[in-house]
């Protein structure tokens, strides 16, 4: 806001420069000057403490997501190990069988026509499938009993293929 020194005329329009009823230079008026204004305290409100949010609620449940993840990974992972545990004397008891049923059965004239003959690559194919597993089971499986039984099992299936009947 600017004034008139001569005839107190206020005008609002601060880019005037002269008063338009006797021409004199105006000048800003101290009322609303601003180097005149006084500058508001703004640091003077009154300590509030921090506020706190509960987050324990959240964070339970979060956790309850993660072990309820975690358990079913394990669970999965123990399931794994359970067929791998299991599939080695599954297939001894197989060989075993296999053997009994059809390998002691059959007579064969020579030697190359036993060896090519299904019921022997079958038998072979047991073995070496039960062997394979139990050698893995015994790695990686927790429970080592049944791989030691079933490799038990198909080392005396070989020695009585071995060994003659009559």
């Amino acid at each position: 806001m600017k004034c008139c020194p001569k005839c107190n005329v206020d005008y609002l329009d601060n880019t005037l420069e002269f008063c338009l009823e006797d021409g004199t230079r105006l000048i800003l008026s101290a009322k609303n000057n601003p180097a005149n204004a006084k500058t508001a305290v703004l640091n003077n409100f009154t300590k509030q403490s921090p506020i706190e949010f509960e987050t324990s609620n959240e964070t339970i449940l979060q956790n309850k997501d993660t072990n309820k993840l975690t358990n079913i990974k394990e669970k999965v992972t123990y399931q794994g190990f359970k067929i791998i545990e299991v599939a080695p004397i599954v297939l001894a008891l197989t060989h075993n069988y296999w053997q009994w049923l059809y390998l002691n059965e059959l007579n064969y004239n020579d030697t190359i026509s036993f060896l090519t003959s299904s019921s022997f690559i079958i038998w072979l194919l047991l073995l070496i499938s039960g062997a394979i597993s139990s050698i893995i089971a015994l790695k990686y499986g927790k429970n080592k009993g049944f791989a030691i039984t079933s490799l038990v099992i198909l080392a005396i299936n070989l020695l009585l293929s071995i060994v003659p009947n009559k």
